[in-house]
């Protein structure tokens, strides 16, 4: 379950980073 939390966790900021990029 952790795992899986971390891993969320990780795409999310990956997505943020993405709509931070122009």
């Amino acid at each position: 379950m952790v795992e899986a939390l971390l891993a969320q966790q990780v795409t999310d900021n990956r997505s943020l980073k993405n709509l931070r990029v122009p």
